[in-house]
């Protein structure tokens, strides 16, 4: 019973932040479906960086926005426009692992043993990947459209919004 409880956590995890624990400045995550390394992969580390930066933006008004990130006006609208985007298309990853996730823990509940548990759908793994490229897809049209030296401001203050740790699991 317990490691069904412990294998459906897990998955809940994977879907709805993937192993992010979310504070008011700071999130922290593992790399799920990955194998265990020491040194997490960047590009998962930015994607969860700019997913929560993105989500953080709706939280705060647009005066706060522009005096903390010395932008200006036009600026801060392109930041929150495309934050709402890729939130959205986020969800839109989301919608499509649920029906995958609630199939696998039916199966999953079956289980009376560890070593019975299904392996986790391949699906997942490639989701996981299709939703991460959404954050790394909006950060990169935010410094095409911005230009490097306004993306570094952001990135900054992204950075100070939210802090990225890897939790890395322990090797065996």
């Amino acid at each position: 019973m317990r490691t069904r409880l412990i294998w459906g956590l897990l998955l809940i995890t994977l879907i709805t932040g993937f192993g992010l624990t979310t504070r008011m400045l700071g999130a922290r995550g593992f790399q799920p479906l990955q194998e265990k390394s020491a040194t997490p992969d960047p590009d998962y580390l930015e994607s969860v960086l700019y997913e929560h930066f993105f989500k953080s933006l709706s939280a705060q008004d647009s005066l706060s926005i522009k005096s903390k990130a010395d932008l200006v006006d036009e600026d801060v609208l392109l930041l929150r426009s495309l934050a709402e985007q890729c939130i959205a298309e986020i969800a839109q990853v989301d919608g499509k692992a649920r029906p995958i996730i609630e199939e696998f823990r039916a199966k999953a509940s079956k289980a009376k043993s560890k070593e019975e548990l299904p392996p986790p759908p391949a699906e997942l793994a490639a989701l996981q990947r299709e939703r991460n490229a959404v954050s790394l897809r909006y950060r990169d049209m935010l410094r095409k459209r911005l230009g490097d030296s306004k993306f570094l401001q952001i990135n900054a203050f992204a950075r100070a919004v939210v802090r990225v740790d890897p939790i890395v699991p322990p090797t065996h």
